[in-house]
């Protein structure tokens, strides 16, 4: 058919346009539906540019605007600036093999494991006063060193029973959040399943409510610098052996599925009273200067100083040396070449090891 031929079939009129004949019933109405089309092709754009730009914000939002908070305590996200700097509550927790599997160990954010009179260890345990934890213990008793240590935390809430003469009278000259058992009792409950020292327990409902006796008032301090990926200043390490004696072999295995540290002890899998495994993400071997004061083996240990000291994380071991300049002064925990190490964020465990005491590291 030649161009612009159009047959008429009926009574129906056609125009020709290029080689497509249309009905030509109305001019006004071929108009009318080319204006429509117009719009319709408008709104068409309208919308792809206005939801192709709700898209790229939401998908820059996901991307780029991750969490904004992140706890001092052990680096992890949180919901609010306030909860950045947690309540924390510090439980001496007894390490002798009749107050085995300890409460709430799992739970804990950060563990110090020191040793203590006869070739024991005991633990200070730190939690976040928000932790919602039904049983923790066997709560004991203090020590000077262990005084020291929790000072780094802001002023957290001190719990044990009693103490050696050293670190009552420390106590007693101090402002600390003293929970000592002997004048709070009621924050604590004995159980009839093990004999005295070691049945002594708290919970975090009691301890929230012997807090409000001390202070509302949150208690800023800064924390370790955190940080998900492992440093470039590290080696492999996949399990550490620190032999402090006979019975106390504390092994870290590194489970690379799960990336964490498993402990040992005497080279079986250590788990708390609620059959959970405890790991850690980081684990720190602070060594010390520590002596005997007395015939009942009552240590000495410096705290306040300088020494050598190892940080593993991801299976990689950081080779570092520790200072702390005062009571209040965090200890912070630096590589060879003077940079603060950045530690995993989750939980850590830190323990305390005399110089003498045997430590193996296998790559």
């Amino acid at each position: 058919m030649p161009e612009g031929f159009c047959v008429k079939i009926s009574n129906m009129k056609y125009i020709s346009l290029g080689n497509i004949c249309w009905p030509n019933r109305s001019r006004k109405n071929l108009i009318i539906a080319g204006a429509g089309l117009f719009v319709l092709l408008i709104l068409v754009v309208w919308l792809l540019l206005t939801f192709g730009n709700v898209k790229t914000d939401v998908n820059f939002l996901t991307v780029n605007h991750g969490p904004k908070f992140f706890s001092v305590l052990d680096g992890l996200p949180v919901t609010s600036t306030e909860a950045q700097t947690p309540g924390v509550v510090a439980v001496m927790i007894d390490n002798f093999p009749v107050a085995r599997p300890q409460y709430g160990l799992a739970q804990a954010k950060v563990v110090y494991e020191v040793p203590v009179e006869g070739g024991l260890t005991r633990f200070m345990a730190m939690f976040d006063r928000g932790t919602n934890i039904a049983r923790v213990g066997p709560v004991r008793s203090a020590r000077p060193y262990f005084l020291d240590w929790q000072a780094e935390y802001g002023k957290p809430l001190y719990m044990h029973s009693g103490g050696s003469p050293e670190a009552l009278s420390l106590i007693k000259k101090s402002d600390y959040f003293d929970a000592n058992e002997f004048y709070f009792g009621q924050y604590y409950w004995r159980t009839s399943d093990s004999y005295a020292p070691h049945n002594l327990f708290t919970s975090s409902e009691l301890w929230n409510k012997l807090a409000l006796k001390f202070s509302t008032t949150t208690i800023v301090w800064s924390g370790r610098k955190f940080d998900n990926n492992a440093p470039a200043s590290s080696s492999p390490a996949s399990s550490v052996l620190i032999k402090y004696n006979s019975g106390y072999h504390i092994g870290w295995k590194f489970d690379s599925s799960q990336s964490v540290y498993e402990r040992l002890l005497n080279n079986v899998l250590y788990s708390d009273a609620s059959s959970e495994i405890i790991n850690a993400n980081n684990v720190v071997i602070q060594y010390v200067k520590i002596r005997s004061l007395d015939e009942v083996d009552r240590k000495e240990i410096v705290t306040i100083g300088s020494g050598s000291a190892r940080v593993l994380r991801d299976g990689r071991i950081i080779y570092a040396q520790w200072q702390k300049d005062a009571t209040e002064s965090r200890t912070i925990f630096s590589d060879l070449n003077g940079e603060e190490i950045k530690f995993k964020p989750g939980v850590t465990w830190i323990q305390i090891v005399p110089w003498e005491v045997v430590v193996e590291v296998i790559n």
